[in-house]
């Protein structure tokens, strides 16, 4: 998938949420091809607002994470077998991955917008790289996020930025700053269907005391389907 229809799916998560409709998407590069710092325009009438779309990388340094992941993936595969991955949830690495991209974006230039937004995405799915992005939101508290990055923000030309959970483990979080106020947090409840079994469905269930190898198997079989599924429809 080109890379800007990548980014305005990201986007149109976000409007999503925030129960906004823009007229239309617009490629900053399409015509121009300048390098302005968006990624995606979103149009509301004559409001033109620029928005600079990154994925959250929880690794030592940017794309170590999800360039590791995508190895033990493709070792995995090759063994016909599967491989294991935490969400993060060290306070200190989340915070740098999110100090991290905020610099690094906030370098480009903001030319020809009515309003400038980042928005970093985390728990991002893709084939062979699904643990990369994933953070426990539940850690990451809004005094944390004021204390790291309101000086940077308020330096910024940025008018609002926003950390949009699009696949939670435990909740859909959304954190949000607005230019002069301090970070947000808004979270959705994952319905039943979305939520990992705990530990009371698998001691009830009859298949995996029966046949404990061959309902391992078929859960590997069923989980790396559904991720399939997941990273095909947001290439």
């Amino acid at each position: 998938m080109a890379s800007f229809e990548k980014e305005k799916g990201r986007v149109e998560m976000l409007m999503q949420r925030l129960g906004m409709a823009p007229d239309e998407y617009r490629d900053p590069k399409a015509s121009t091809g300048d390098e302005t710092g968006a990624d995606v325009v979103a149009v509301f009438g004559n409001q033109r607002i620029g928005i600079q779309v990154t994925d959250l990388d929880t690794g030592e340094a940017p794309g170590v994470a999800r360039r590791e992941e995508s190895g033990r993936s493709c070792d995995a595969s090759a063994r016909g077998s599967t491989y294991g991955i935490w969400a993060q949830n060290a306070p200190g690495k989340i915070m740098d991955s999110i100090v991290r991209s905020l610099t690094r974006k906030a370098r480009m230039s903001f030319a020809g917008f009515d309003e400038f937004w980042l928005l970093m995405c985390a728990g991002v799915s893709k084939w062979g790289a699904n643990g990369a992005t994933w953070v426990m939101t539940p850690w990451l508290t809004t005094d944390a996020l004021d204390a790291a990055t309101l000086p940077s923000l308020a330096a910024s030309k940025y008018s609002r930025a926003f950390i949009h959970m699009v696949f939670g483990v435990e909740e859909k979080a959304l954190y949000q700053w607005d230019r002069g106020a301090s970070w947000s947090k808004s979270t959705i409840e994952l319905s039943p269907a979305e939520r990992a079994p705990d530990f009371w469905d698998y001691k009830n269930d009859r298949d995996l005391l029966s046949d404990p190898e061959g309902w391992r198997d078929r859960e590997i079989k069923r989980v790396l389907a559904e991720l399939r599924r997941a990273s095909e429809g947001n290439q």
